[in-house]
C-alpha cells in the first residue's frame, strides 16, 4: 500500500478489513483536496468500515448503504452535494474468487505479465456522472476466477495524472501499466518501492498535483 496525500490533510482514502471468509479492500477519491475533501474522506472511510462490518463479502450491499448514507449526510447539513470515487474489491481465499464494484475507478488484474482492466461505471458515490464514458452508468458487481500469483491492484488518479518533465505531460495509464508489466517478477513491497522512485524520477522539478493511493493484493 503507498498513500500520499498532497497536504497534511487528504481526500483519498483506503481499506483493508478482514470480515469471514475473506477481505475487502477499498480505496475512495473525494472530490478536490486538503481539508474539505479530508472531511468527506474521513466520513466516508469511518462509513465504509461500519458497513463492511455489517456486511462482510456483500459489497453491493455495502455500496447502497453508503452511497445513501453520503447523501444524508450532505442533506442534513444543507450542503451541495459532493461525492467520491470508489473501488471496493472482495475477495474469498477459499473459493478463489474476487468480485469488484467500481464508482469511476477501474481494477487492474495482473497475470503472466499481462494487465487486464475492470472498468468501473461512470457514476460516483453521490450520483453524479462522468462525461464522454462509454462505461455503464451505474457500477455493477463484476466477478473473476484468480489464480496463485495474481496481482490485483486498485489506484486513484492521482498516480496517473501526475504531471512530469520537461513537456509536462501525464504520468498516464499507459505508464502505469507499462512499469506493472515490466517488473511482474518483483516482491509487492519491492514493486511499490520502485514505482514511488519511478514517479519521483518523472516529476523532476514539478510539485506533486494530488493525493495519491496505490493498493495491491497479491493471491
Amino acid at each position: 500500500m503507498w498513500y500520499q496525500p498532497l497536504e497534511a490533510l487528504g481526500g483519498d482514502f483506503y481499506g483493508y478489513l478482514p470480515v469471514e471468509n475473506g477481505v475487502v479492500l477499498g480505496i475512495g477519491d473525494a472530490t478536490g483536496h486538503g481539508v474539505p475533501a479530508a472531511l468527506i474522506s474521513i466520513y466516508a472511510v469511518t462509513s465504509l468500515y461500519e458497513k463492511v462490518k455489517q456486511h462482510g463479502l456483500h459489497i453491493e450491499k455495502v455500496y447502497e448503504e453508503l452511497m445513501e448514507s453520503i447523501r444524508q449526510f450532505f442533506r442534513e447539513r444543507n450542503q451541495a452535494l459532493e461525492g467520491f470515487e470508489l473501488g471496493l474489491l472482495a475477495y474469498e481465499p477459499g473459493t478463489q474468487t474476487a468480485h469488484y464494484l467500481g464508482a469511476r475507478r477501474p481494477l487492474w488484474l495482473l497475470r503472466h505479465g499481462e494487465i487486464y482492466m475492470v472498468e468501473g461505471g461512470r457514476m460516483d458515490v453521490a450520483g453524479q456522472t462522468l462525461p464522454g464514458s462509454v462505461s455503464a452508468l451505474q457500477p455493477t458487481l463484476q466477478t473473476l476466477r484468480v489464480e496463485p500469483g495474481d496481482r490485483l491492484y486498485l489506484f486513484s488518479d492521482g498516480l496517473v495524472d501526475q504531471i512530469g518533465g520537461p513537456d509536462r505531460k501525464r504520468f498516464s495509464r499507459t505508464r502505469l501499466s507499462a512499469f506493472l508489466r515490466a517488473n511482474s517478477y518483483l516482491s509487492m513491497s519491492e514493486t511499490i518501492e520502485l514505482l514511488q522512485e519511478a514517479i519521483r524520477t518523472f516529476m523532476g522539478t514539478e510539485p506533486q498535483t494530488d493525493d495519491i493511493v496505490f493498493l495491491g493484493l497479491e493471491v
